[in-house]
């Protein structure tokens, strides 16, 4: 395959910012006449943030947050292979509030994969989260992953059961019309003579509401990551590297329905190029529907040479299948249904299946999600 000719932003904006109309009125024409059957598709079904939640002052309290999960993944297209992912996922904490301005945070993130006694993973959690009038500062265990609040392009939603926690510092801030969260997660750490890198991902996730009423919502997002491989005192042979994902767009939700179109961009400023590609963009049109129980997406991708480490591998251009293979354009089309039931406060289960057909591979991607989550809250004195 032909390589492609390199493309720095600036080049983006002045030749490649006009998203292609035809494909998203195409996605509006749709959404509308099918929005009886239809509703909104989104990831606030794994989020865990009430975990850090504070409690009354000199209070002791456990939590026992419970996910279990059945994935199975029919993957066509030559970008990744297809899998199937049964297992849970549960995390006990205690959370002792020493004022009001104090909370420490303990427990534990269990996971295990069934059909395999011999994987089983066990990680330690502690936090200190220190409350202001701005916001929150926590430090050890962040409210990580998902909670960011990444478009998928940046952070794939399946990071929640494999790599969900993250540790160092953040800073959550909300106020009426902007929200915001400023991150440091530190992956890897080295002592003298390591034969690896040390390694961490800084971010960036912004959300300003520029209309907000019950009738209509106008928001302008933006998102950024960094990760960054180095360090001075490994004896590593590998070459220090640093990657950018950055992504901004408009989204308006009008009652139940929301539709929105989002730009992302990579940047590899690394001394050789990382993942094949120095920079590339991609632009994603999408329209939702909202309702009760039923929820569904539909979308439009198109790309030119763009990657994201910790993104979605269906948005990527660098196959993960066949190893040296890139896909330097991408368009596609996709769409997810859900059925997300709550039982009570404490317990819900989802639902979830989608498509994706890839216009250049003509290929349709296809997967079968089910889930279910309670939280158990204790109060021990």
């Amino acid at each position: 395959m032909p390589k492609g000719k390199p493309i720095k932003i600036i080049d983006y904006f002045r030749g490649r910012l006009a998203v292609n109309l035809k494909h998203f009125v195409a996605i509006l024409l749709c959404i509308f006449v099918y929005n009886s059957l239809t509703a909104q598709t989104d990831n606030s079904f794994f989020t865990q943030k009430e975990t850090f939640a504070k409690t009354s002052p000199k209070k002791l309290a456990l939590r026992l947050a419970h996910i279990g999960h059945f994935q199975n993944h029919e993957f066509n297209s030559n970008l990744q292979h297809g899998y199937t992912l049964p297992g849970f996922q549960l995390i006990p904490t205690m959370a002792y509030q020493l004022d009001s301005q104090l909370l420490i945070f303990a427990g534990a993130s269990l996971q295990r994969l069934y059909g395999d006694a011999q994987w089983f993973q066990a990680e330690p959690m502690l936090t200190l989260s220190y409350f202001t009038k701005w916001g929150r500062f926590n430090f050890g265990n962040l409210q990580g992953s998902l909670d960011h609040q990444l478009p998928e392009t940046m952070m794939g939603y399946g990071q929640v059961l494999q790599n969900r926690q993250e540790t160092g510092l953040q800073f959550l801030g909300n106020t009426k019309n902007i929200s915001y969260d400023l991150w440091l997660d530190w992956q890897k750490a080295i002592r003298p003579d390591d034969p690896f890198k040390e390694r961490f991902v800084t971010g960036f996730s912004g959300n300003w509401k520029a209309i907000n009423n019950k009738h209509l919502q106008l928001a302008i997002p933006a998102y950024l990551s960094i990760f960054h491989s180095g360090g001075e005192i490994d004896r590593s042979t590998g070459i220090n590297a640093t990657q950018y994902n950055f992504n901004t767009g408009l989204s308006c939700t009008l009652g139940k329905i929301k539709a929105g179109i989002l730009f992302d961009f990579y940047e590899d400023e690394s001394a050789q190029s990382i993942d094949t590609f120095r920079d590339g963009w991609g632009q994603r049109a999408y329209l939702q529907y909202t309702g009760k129980v039923l929820q569904s997406e539909l979308g439009y991708w198109d790309a030119h040479q763009f990657q994201a480490p910790q993104g979605e591998l269906m948005y990527q251009s660098l196959s993960r299948k066949e190893m040296g293979r890139s896909y330097f354009f991408r368009k596609m089309y996709w769409t997810r249904w859900s059925l997300r039931k709550s039982f009570n406060p404490q317990a819900e289960a989802l639902f979830r299946c989608g498509t994706w057909y890839d216009v250049h591979q003509n290929t349709l991607d296809f997967s079968v999600e089910i889930y279910v989550k309670w939280n158990l809250d204790i109060k021990l004195n």
